[in-house]
């Protein structure tokens, strides 16, 4: 994978470990909000940002003695440089210059961090990383909500609901949702490792329940069916033919149901109609998108509070979101057509060499970079996580586009 001869450094493991547990938002959005503390949409949270500071300056060190190695390395993907070039250009026309600029260059830093987590461990490394923070998650959640319940459960219409360590359930919902898509991928991959697996798997799923994120657990469910198909397709080669032609059968049957029966399923779900106020959400979004269609208003310029252009769409809901709920709604609001064009072709460049090393390769673990883009597509329905800077979905979209485009200059594809 082009990585340096050198293995990381005990320190390092632990830097990335905790670099991604920050990228979560685990602990401080959680106490602010436990506290009473308001956030300024527009200066945000300052403990934050100092830390995210200390880990650009860290990654920059450690990058800094093999930048042209690394440069060299990701410069094939980019379709990834437009897109955070386009965060800086989109100064020029921007609602907020200085908002944009300021989180543009954290967006440069959070990709440095993706980009050092890609070229610096190899694809069983940073399994192993992504395991052991994810587990980490899943005992502190387990902990917050078990002995500090003021903290780690979130007060629901007629229950309280598991949120663990951060601010929401659904966020928890989340992260157990990518725990469990990990940790499955380390059992199968590792027979050494099964048994701490299966009780991270088990322990995850737990919590996926109590936390009652929908979304993340109908996404979740879809992976688990992809993999499936992976694991079924790449190992039992006589029956591909037979294979192929029974999954579309099934999934048309399936998307049939679906759809005759949408009222039903989102009433079992307990859903309405507005996908709790989205739908209505996602008109004034897309109202306000269609004043800016091209460039869109800024790179994180339009949800500032009442003093910016989201103060038209909270003046007609009766709750005040922080973005639209949509991710590439978000996308299009930011960065406009273009913007959505650009990150259209990253993920479907990254889809196709992510399906090619898939079916191609005899370890499980290839599979990872495959489920993990298609959770993070499917996710954006419903929730808002493209391109967002200081983000875990960021930073991982960052690690498996550059390691897929490192893979495929190793092997011509």
């Amino acid at each position: 994978m082009g990585h340096s001869v050198q293995k990381p450094y005990w320190w390092e493991y632990l830097f990335a470990v905790m670099a991604l547990l920050l990228s979560t938002s685990a602990f401080i959005p959680l106490f602010k909000k436990q506290g009473g503390a308001e956030i300024d949409p527009m200066q945000g949270d300052t403990v934050m940002q100092a830390l995210w500071l200390g880990v650009y300056a860290v990654t920059c060190i450690i990058l800094m003695p093999r930048l042209r190695q690394v440069l060299q390395l990701v410069w094939h993907h980019r379709l990834l440089w437009c897109l955070v070039g386009l965060a800086f250009i989109s100064m020029a026309w921007s609602e907020a210059p200085q908002i944009t600029l300021r989180r543009s260059v954290a967006l440069l830093g959070t990709t440095l961090l993706g980009i050092y987590l890609a070229t610096r461990y190899t694809r069983q490394e940073l399994l192993k990383l992504l395991a052991g923070t994810f587990g980490l998650i899943a005992i502190l959640s387990s902990a917050f909500a078990l002995l500090l319940p003021w903290y780690g459960l979130q007060n629901g219409t007629n229950d309280y609901l598991w949120r663990g360590i951060y601010e929401n359930k659904n966020y928890l919902g989340a992260m157990m949702s990518m725990a469990i898509i990990i940790w499955l991928i380390n059992y199968t991959s590792s027979p050494g490792f099964r048994l701490v697996a299966a009780c991270f798997t088990c322990i995850s799923a737990l919590l996926l329940i109590l936390s009652n994120s929908v979304t993340a657990l109908l996404v979740l469910l879809l992976v688990l069916v992809i993999l499936f198909m992976c694991i079924v397709y790449s190992r039992y080669t006589i029956c591909r033919p037979l294979f192929v032609v029974s999954i579309l059968v099934i999934g048309g049957l399936v998307s049939w149901m679906a759809y005759s029966h949408w009222y039903d399923l989102l009433t079992i779900l307990g859903r309405n109609t507005t996908l709790s106020g989205r739908t209505v959400l996602w008109q004034l979004v897309w109202d306000r998108i269609q004043q800016h269609p091209l460039l869109g208003y800024g790179y994180s310029a339009f949800w500032l509070g009442w003093d910016s252009q989201s103060a038209g769409v909270w003046k007609v809901l009766h709750w005040n979101p922080p973005n639209a709920h949509n991710g590439y709604l978000d996308l299009w609001l930011e960065l406009g057509l273009v913007g959505v064009i650009l990150f259209a072709l990253s993920l479907l460049t990254n889809l196709r060499k992510a399906i090619v090393l898939a079916l191609e390769g005899n370890d499980t673990a290839v599979i990872l970079p495959f489920l993990m883009f298609v959770f993070i597509a499917l996710y954006n329905s419903t929730e808002s996580a493209i391109m967002v800077r200081n983000s875990i979905f960021w930073v991982l979209y960052v690690v498996f586009s550059v390691q897929l485009s490192i893979n495929c200059q190793e092997h011509k594809c």
